[in-house]
């Protein structure tokens, strides 16, 4: 009996190495999808500050950061979906079909969480403790049983 190997998701990086980025968190939502073209620093440009903590200010309001190294071995991309020849709406990636391309756009190896007024703790902090309980899960799933 020989097994057949599906691709559900094809991950392409193309013939020029992704930008190295640091993703940032930010406590609000932003009800926009698409490019918005070079950002200008009188927008967002976070500092550190003379305690050695990250500050920047969004729409008036002051932020405080904290990063978030990912643990050695992980690795963070920002992807876009590959344009179809179809229109749609909305792309979505079905990850049950065969074939679903993504292209990568840029690496990662820390995210900035910024919390109102005080920096986010890892207990208190939704996102902080989605990527912390995603890495643990992560682990696990892919330790093949090695006694965890």
């Amino acid at each position: 009996m020989s097994k057949s190997t599906t691709t559900i998701l094809e991950i392409n990086s193309f013939s020029s190495p992704p930008q190295k980025i640091t993703p940032n968190l930010l406590p609000c939502s932003i009800k926009h999808s698409g490019s918005i073209g070079p950002v200008s620093t009188s927008f967002w440009n976070p500092k550190i500050s003379e305690d050695g903590k990250q500050v920047s200010f969004f729409r008036g309001r002051k932020l405080k950061g904290k990063t978030i190294k990912l643990p050695e071995g992980y690795k963070g991309v920002v992807g876009s979906v590959e344009e179809s020849k179809e229109e749609e709406e909305d792309v979505v990636i079905d990850l049950d079909k065969e074939g679903g391309k993504l292209k990568v756009e840029g690496e990662f190896e820390e995210v900035v969480v910024w919390g109102m007024t005080e920096e986010v703790e890892g207990d208190d902090d939704v996102y902080v403790r989605g990527v912390e309980e995603w890495i643990e899960m992560s682990g696990r799933i892919h330790s093949f049983g090695e006694g965890k």
